[in-house]
């Protein structure tokens, strides 16, 4: 195209064929090393997120728990599993695409697709659950960007952004935060912040005389949270030698006991999860 170009300019002679011929030399020589199109949108993109992201223009939030997500046109969220940065639409309309070279997302999501950053299947997008409040599980389709967009600074930024929960300086504590741990040079101290007037988890009672079907209610309304609530799971921590396989399969039967219950025994598999992980 550009040696067409450089042809068609020379017949109108506003280039001679001297200035032709450099510019084939310069294809033949040098074209290799230069910069495309596609290398120069991937920088523009990961310039234009580091730096809202570390200007605040663009908030970030987690997948799961607070600070939590909100489809305001200029937030995005880190997945919980891959750690992949990801955007809605309209965020990316209104905060990356005025930045770059292109006002086209699709042609925009191309070149990163091209370059192993994107990760999608329909349109480049994938479906993600994500909490816009305490509870608030929604399905939200999103484009997924490799954390590699991102440089130091900016990682550096959403790290102290959400596990700001967590992780505070050595006695610059708020009212109710209870210590776990600290880093390895005693700087910081991770907890959890314990609001009395605050409780992300609502509560239902369930109480009755001896075999009154306490068991039969509480089984029946885990299999209600998963099967039609959306939960992912229930966990139900018995102390009581209640809620047995035997137990289980009595009140709702072998089958759907089999498809959608596991049972971990503490004092023989030990805890099923890392204590000293604050993740999630």
């Amino acid at each position: 195209m550009l040696v067409s170009t450089a042809t068609l300019l020379s017949r109108l002679e506003l280039l001679s064929s001297y200035d032709v011929e450099r510019i084939i030399r310069w294809l033949a020589s040098d074209a290799g090393s230069r910069s495309s199109i596609g290398d120069t949108l991937c920088n523009e993109f990961k310039s234009a997120v580091s730096n809202a992201i570390c200007s605040g223009e663009l908030r970030i939030a987690k997948q799961i728990g607070h600070p939590y997500y909100s489809a305001d046109g200029a937030t995005a969220f880190i997945a919980e599993k891959d750690g992949m940065i990801n955007m809605d639409e309209d965020t990316i309309k209104n905060v990356i695409i005025p930045k770059i070279s292109t006002r086209s997302v699709t042609k925009m999501n191309r070149n990163l697709d091209e370059k192993g950053l994107l990760k999608g299947k329909h349109n480049n997008k994938r479906r993600l659950k994500v909490a816009y409040d305490a509870g608030v599980l929604e399905d939200t389709e999103v484009f997924s960007y490799s954390r590699s967009v991102l440089n130091a600074k900016a990682k550096a930024s959403i790290e102290n952004n959400i596990n700001s929960e967590f992780w505070f300086k050595v006695g610059e504590y708020p009212d109710g935060f209870v210590p776990i741990l600290y880093n390895a040079d005693g700087t910081r101290a991770a907890g959890y912040v314990i609001k009395p007037d605050m409780d992300d988890n609502f509560h239902e009672v369930y109480f009755g005389a001896t075999r009154s079907g306490k068991t039969f209610a509480l089984v029946n309304r885990a299999l209600q949270k998963v099967r039609f609530e959306g939960a992912d799971a229930v966990i139900i921590f018995d102390q009581t030698e209640g809620f047995t396989p035997k137990e289980i399969e009595k009140h709702i039967g072998k089958e759907p006991m089999g498809r959608y219950f596991s049972f971990w025994n503490v004092y023989e598999d030990g805890l099923p999860i890392d204590l000293l992980d604050l993740h999630g």
